[in-house]
This record gives structure tokens, C-alpha cells and sequence, in this order.
């Protein structure tokens, strides 16, 4: 098993995107930014569920490009709110989880697919100026402090401003298909 440890910083930039989402899907008030943060932070996938192919073994350089790119363009992807370009960078199982957050929070006709999820989750929030800049400030703000890739899985350590504070996130990945994919905020 190869252990790396990487480390890097800096959000990606994005390019401008599609948005989607299902007209009239609106989350009530009581969606709490916390928890959307929370959720979005953990990302979801959609789709059935794939199993990881082994890939041949990555230098360093590798690892750290691909782990760091599939994070850079998440991020850059939300704010573009370009939501199927989000999805492509997560793991299949975290749509369940968060689609169950969102229901928590009282959003009882949450989409099963990620992209228009995301789309419902981003229309009620981009009514609340802000909530709208809470999200963004996650995004625009996220920075990664170090990595660990132990053979198909990672952990990305990276930091976030929310609401003036430096909040300090761990985010596991793993690859799919040789493709590195953001899973669960572990923290």
C-alpha cells in the first residue's frame, strides 16, 4: 500500500456553467445554512453505486494534481452553480445522505438526482442574500492545507472562512474508475 502526503493550497477557478433545478422547488425558511453547508460540504453522487477499479500506482506529483483538481473544480462548479458539473466530482452514496439532510431540514420533495438536488437546495438559498453569501464564502474560500492518498482512498485536511472564522474540514476521496471522487466530510 502507498502512502503520500501532499501538501497544497489555493481553490481552483471555474468557468461558467449550466444550472439546473426543478422550477418551484423552493426549501422553506427553516433550512438552516449550517446544515446545507454541512451537507454540501459533504458533498453527493448520483447514480448507482460504482465499485473502485485499481488504478496503477501514481507518483506523487499524480496524486497531489488529481485529488487537488477534483477539489478545485467541485468548488469552482458551485459557484458557477454549474450542479452536474459539481456531481461528476463525488462519490455515488453521498446523495442518499444528503438528500436525508435536506429532509431533516424540511424540504419534504428533495430531487433524488445531484444535480437537481443542488439546484433545489441553491434556488432557496439564493433568495436569502445571506444565506447565498455564507455559501459562497465557503467556496470561494476553501483551501487546501494538506493531503494523505493511501492507495485508492484520501484525506483531503482544508480550511474554510464561515462567517469570519477559519473552520478547519477533513474530506475523504476516493478513486472511482481512476477518477478521484470527493465522499464525506469526516469532521
Amino acid at each position: 500500500m502507498t502512502r503520500w502526503i501532499v501538501t497544497a493550497t489555493g481553490a481552483g477557478d471555474g468557468t461558467a456553467g449550466r444550472t439546473s433545478g426543478r422550477p418551484g422547488h423552493t426549501a422553506p425558511m427553516r433550512l438552516i445554512p449550517a446544515l446545507l453547508i454541512a451537507g454540501l460540504l459533504a458533498g453527493c453522487g448520483g447514480g448507482a453505486e460504482e465499485v473502485a477499479t485499481p488504478v496503477a500506482t501514481q507518483s506523487d506529483a499524480d496524486a497531489q494534481a488529481e485529488v487537488r483538481a477534483a477539489f478545485d473544480a467541485y468548488n469552482a462548479a458551485l459557484l458557477e452553480r454549474d450542479f452536474p458539473g459539481a456531481c461528476e466530482h463525488l462519490a455515488p452514496e453521498t446523495t442518499t445522505k444528503l438528500q436525508a439532510k435536506v429532509k431533516e431540514a424540511g424540504m419534504s420533495n428533495a430531487p433524488e438526482e445531484c444535480e437537481l438536488l443542488l439546484g433545489a437546495i441553491y434556488q432557496a438559498t439564493d433568495q436569502d442574500p445571506k444565506r447565498k453569501k455564507l455559501l459562497d464564502e465557503v467556496a470561494k474560500t476553501a483551501k487546501v492545507n494538506g493531503i494523505v492518498v493511501t492507495g485508492d482512498q484520501a484525506v483531503i485536511d482544508w480550511t474554510a472562512t464561515l462567517q469570519g472564522e477559519q473552520t478547519p474540514v477533513k474530506q475523504t476521496v476516493r478513486r472511482i474508475d481512476g477518477e478521484w471522487k470527493l465522499v464525506d466530510v469526516t469532521n
